[in-house]
């Protein structure tokens, strides 16, 4: 049942006439609100304030990257962030745009795997002369790269559906492989004979049990699941067996207890040990001892092996990295030999960069200035909220200013969340020292939960 819950949900996230979060979080944005405020995009200050708050308040960022863009009855853009003219974007409503089955929305495809929303909201005045326009328009992140947003905002009372990653799955469209590649060898197109003909079909598949949803009629997802093996088995059996050896503790404890009110002499010779009695109470203490010490030594060992194979692995992506970020801002630097982070013109050039190259690699990445300042993130939706301070780490900053220390890993925290962080400086061609890259892994505290988990029950 879990993993037909997760088909449906799989199949959401990845459907472009499936608008139903982007709708209900863009309810109140209507003729109504957009009269009563569009003033107030005429004023730069208010301008940013107003699309600041649309966008926080509609608590979507976490699934769509949406940008609004704003402009007079003349088709003149209202300090949009990206030059984006006004023909272009009603040309593609109007033309290349299809309709959803919500009124309003409409959505165009950017290639096989991918597509956008789009929604045009024309602001008339009470007396129903047009005023201006607004189009919002919305890409759905890949739910591979979501690792952030679950880990912060998971409600951990209950076993949360959307946490698929361990289950390899694929979603195909028109019998093509649309989903990202993952660990699970699932093939590029389907024939006619592979697609389910009911709604829901479980196959096996050597190792593995696939359960295949048909979603409508030109789409399929497929979510794997290894089978259970012997060894699982037998782990069920010695569970089964401690809490067998529980209870009978827990028994004789109570009878302990009934002898020691009702019956005080007997209590006194039970604790009268006889040779063999010690000997048994001294092997069975010194058994519990080390599986004590044992199991303790274990968690400490693979604390320790977890940390340092996660520490190369940040190395190694760092470096690949910051080559790229060199690499890039080299490139820009030939057409624009002013580009700077703390140049607030050329900024946003260095957001696309840092975007686009956080997509490439599936990382969280941050720009901090020489300063300590965060410039720019692939996550602003954390910063902007204040969950994370935009200042750079203090002990990370001095490794890396003062002690000169490339680069700089170390374990920080979020409240209960515990997590590895790595910065490392971003040089130009003469080697001086232009900003700090940091890559937080928000989900190594889970993953190395699950590493201890699975060492305990088995």
């Amino acid at each position: 049942e879990k993993r037909k819950a997760l088909a449906q949900r799989i199949s959401i996230t990845t459907d472009p006439t499936t608008e139903r979060t982007l709708s209900i979080a863009l309810t109140y944005i209507d003729n109504e609100f957009l009269t009563r405020n569009f003033s107030r995009f005429f004023n730069e200050m208010d301008n940013a304030f107003l699309r600041d708050s649309i966008l926080k308040s509609s608590g979507y960022l976490n699934i769509f990257d949406t940008r609004l863009f704003v402009f007079d009855n003349q088709g003149r853009g209202l300090y949009n962030e990206e030059n984006q003219p006004f023909n272009t974007l009603n040309t593609i409503f109007t033309v290349q745009a299809k309709p959803t089955n919500t009124p309003g929305f409409f959505y165009y495809d950017n290639s096989y795997d991918r597509f956008t929303y789009i929604i045009r909201r024309e602001i008339t005045s009470a007396e129903g002369q047009l005023e201006g326009y607004m189009f919002i328009v919305s890409n759905p992140k890949q739910y591979s790269s979501d690792a952030l947003y679950p880990e912060l905002f998971r409600d951990k009372s209950y076993e949360d559906i959307s946490d698929y990653s361990g289950y390899p799955h694929a979603v195909y469209k028109q019998k093509n492989l649309i989903s990202p590649f993952n660990k699970y060898p699932f093939p590029t197109s389907l024939s006619e004979t592979e697609i389910p003909r009911t709604e829901y079909d479980e196959r096996v598949n050597g190792d593995y049990d696939e359960l295949w949803y048909r979603a409508g009629a030109e789409k399929v997802v497929v979510i794997a699941r290894k089978q259970e093996s012997i060894i699982e088995g037998i782990t069920l059996f010695s569970w089964l067996f401690c809490v067998f050896l529980l209870l009978v503790s827990l028994l004789r404890l109570i009878s302990l207890l009934i002898i020691a009110v009702y019956r005080r002499k007997e209590l006194k010779q039970l604790f009268q040990l006889n040779i063999r009695t010690q000997v048994h109470s001294i092997v069975i203490l010194i058994s519990l001892i080390s599986f004590l010490v044992i199991g303790i030594v274990t968690i400490r060992f693979f604390i320790n092996r977890f940390e340092r194979s996660n520490s190369d692995k940040l190395s190694r992506t760092m470096g690949i990295m910051v080559r790229e970020m060199q690499k890039r801002l080299a490139d820009h630097r030939m057409f624009d030999d002013v580009i700077s982070i703390d140049d607030s013109i050329s900024n946003s050039g260095i957001q696309e960069l840092v975007k686009e190259v956080a997509e490439i690699h599936n990382v969280d990445v941050n720009v901090y200035d020489l300063r300590g300042n965060l410039s720019v993130t692939s996550q602003p939706l954390v910063y902007n909220e204040g969950f994370l301070s935009k200042k750079m780490d203090p002990v990370a900053f001095y490794h890396l200013s003062r002690l000169k220390q490339i680069p700089y890993v170390q374990r920080e925290r979020l409240g209960t969340l515990s997590y590895s962080s790595i910065y490392a400086p971003v040089r130009n061609e003469s080697g001086r020292v232009e900003s700090y890259l940091n890559i937080p892994y928000f989900l190594s505290q889970r993953e190395l939960n699950q590493e201890i988990s699975n060492f305990l029950i088995t």
